[in-house]
């Protein structure tokens, strides 16, 4: 497994992420930090879902829950500096099982707030893929 060290920097190729800050001296830290989904592109209303993380090293780990996600939990590593990937699996308020892999990037705003972009598809529990947008509370 790569240290922290070992990954590189790239600048976020992302569209949204163009003027924001790229976290090219260090690893950008998730843990303890919240986040409401701000956009949910082919999925549920993102209102009222909160993600929290935890973050050692470049594993990630976390929760979520609200609007119509009764509970879920997320895994995951960062790949560079600023681009990760994250499996998640939920259980939605009427009891169907969920689960999806996404990548996507971390960029920081001139607020020092944290946004995260996926691009996500189902594995299990629905098809399809969509994108969502994560801000930092």
């Amino acid at each position: 497994m790569k240290t922290v060290q070992e990954i590189s920097c790239i600048n976020c190729r992302h569209p949204e992420c163009q003027g924001l800050t790229p976290a090219c001296n260090g690893l950008y830290n998730l843990d303890k930090r919240r986040f409401a989904v701000t956009r949910n592109a082919n999925s549920f209303p993102p209102e009222g879902i909160i993600f929290s993380f935890q973050q050692s090293g470049l594993v990630i780990t976390g929760e979520f829950h609200g609007g119509a996600i009764l509970a879920g939990h997320l895994l995951g590593k960062f790949i560079t500096v600023d681009r990760i990937e994250i499996h998640l699996h939920c259980l939605t308020q009427s009891l169907a099982l969920l689960s999806r892999t996404s990548f996507g990037f971390v960029c920081g705003d001139p607020a020092a707030k944290l946004k995260i972009f996926l691009d996500w598809q189902w594995l299990s529990g629905m098809t399809g893929k969509g994108s969502s947008i994560y801000s930092e509370l």
